[in-house]
């Protein structure tokens, strides 16, 4: 966590260099860091909420995408949440990575302390909503690395029944509202890896896009596609991975896609990246966004 806020820091301070040229891949890098404003925000908020009790709310697992680099995210699956729910939610500050890239990395120890700290972060009842797919996929494995530990097995069975993946949790509380937004928009939807292969896969993105009948989906063909990221795969295969996001994005622009929306980290930092590389007008965003301005907030 240090570390991340530390680039943060140092992203907005470069962001305001003019001298930095214009094809610089920093800026590609800093496009994805945000004004402070919004990450002060986000942390003053999650401090208050520390210190109120909350056992049976609703909880959110930011992840450190959400949390430290597109703090923006948190604030508006904060704020759909609560709208959809009528209850406060609590983003518990003592939470920590969900431990995914360590355990892709072999680092099991790693992958069991970070657990064992969102556990006990996570202590009571209630929803644990995330925002990322890939965290709420590694959530609802916890109970597979304490198999041989009764103890913490149980503890990790209880809080992985808790964990709502985003659409899966959207489309749970949405009800009768109508979604209504910009006529003819064309939306590329990308469905994570995590969400894909899932054993509860439903289409919960797919029925929230058809909600919106003003909102044009384009279809994968032939069917759902990699973007390349995969996890650790795009820094072990730099190239292969650029060749799948290239005909990701071949896909996308030959359909005339206005937006890509997902709801995964990694595939959203891919898309981010990537679609400034190839100096696309396709815009990617996290599936919160386009929700969010379909859907009539009060607040």
């Amino acid at each position: 966590p240090a570390l991340l806020e530390n680039l943060v820091k140092a992203g907005l301070q470069l962001s305001r260099l003019s001298l930095l040229p214009h094809d610089s891949g920093l800026r590609i890098k800093l496009g994805l860091l945000e004004q402070g404003s919004s990450s002060n925000t986000a942390r003053e908020k999650a401090t208050r909420q520390a210190e109120e009790p909350n056992q049976d709310g609703l909880k959110y697992f930011s992840g450190c995408m959400a949390r430290y680099l597109q703090p923006s995210i948190a604030e508006a699956t904060t704020c759909v949440a609560e709208e959809l729910t009528d209850l406060p939610v609590h983003e518990p500050d003592q939470q920590v990575c969900c431990g995914l890239a360590a355990w892709s990395a072999g680092k099991l120890e790693e992958a069991k302390r970070l657990a064992k700290k969102n556990i006990e972060a996570f202590d009571g009842t209630g929803d644990i909503l995330t925002s990322c797919a890939s965290c709420s996929a590694h959530l609802t494995k916890y109970p597979s690395l304490f198999a041989d530990d009764p103890e913490w097995a149980l503890k990790a069975e209880q809080f992985s029944e808790r964990v709502r993946e985003f659409t899966f949790f959207i489309e749970e509380n949405i009800g009768g509202r109508e979604l209504k937004g910009q006529a003819g928009q064309r939306v590329y939807y990308h469905e994570p890896y995590h969400l894909r292969f899932a054993s509860n896969r439903n289409d919960a993105a797919g029925n929230l896009l058809a909600k919106a009948e003003c909102t044009e989906q384009i279809k994968a063909e032939p069917g759902s596609q990699c973007c390349g990221q995969g996890g650790l795969f795009h820094l072990g295969y730099p190239e292969l991975s650029e060749n799948i996001f290239s005909q990701a994005h071949a896909h996308a622009e030959s359909n005339d896609a206005e937006v890509v929306i997902t709801t995964c980290s990694g595939c959203l930092m891919q898309w981010q990246a990537g679609l400034a590389k190839y100096q696309s007008q396709i815009k990617a965003l996290h599936f919160v966004f386009w929700l969010k301005k379909h859907l009539p907030i009060n607040s």
